[in-house]
C-alpha cells in the first residue's frame, strides 16, 4: 500500500471519527478502541473501490473488446468472482455494515 493509499486512508478514518457510533461500534472491536471502526470502515471502502475499479476498468473491458475466446471470458469471469468475494469480505467486516450482512 502506497503512500497515497495511507493519505485516504487517514483521511477517512478522520471524517469517520466524526460519528459517535462509529466511535461506539470501534469499543466492541477485538481489540477496542474508538479509531478501529473507523479504520475497518476506511480500510473496506477503499479495497471495495479498488475491486470494482478492477472489475470494471480491466475485467469487463476483456469481455468486450474484439472477439474474445471462451477461455478469456472464463477467466475473466472467474476474477471477477474472486473480486465480488473480496467485496464481499469487506462487507462483512465492518460491524457498522452488520445489518447488510445480517439480511
Amino acid at each position: 500500500m502506497g503512500s497515497s493509499y495511507t493519505r485516504r486512508m487517514r483521511h477517512l478514518m478522520s471524517l469517520f471519527l466524526r460519528s459517535k457510533r462509529v466511535r461506539q461500534l470501534g469499543m466492541e472491536h477485538e481489540d477496542p478502541s474508538e479509531e478501529a471502526e473507523a479504520g475497518a470502515l476506511a480500510h473496506a471502502l477503499l479495497d471495495i473501490e479498488e475491486s470494482t475499479h478492477r472489475i470494471y476498468d480491466e475485467l469487463l473491458p476483456q469481455i468486450t473488446r474484439g472477439q474474445p475466446r471462451g477461455k478469456t471470458i472464463e477467466k475473466c469471469l472467474f476474477d471477477i468472482a474472486e473480486e465480488l468475494r473480496h467485496v464481499m469480505y469487506h462487507i462483512r467486516d465492518p460491524l457498522f455494515f452488520r445489518h447488510v450482512r445480517d439480511e
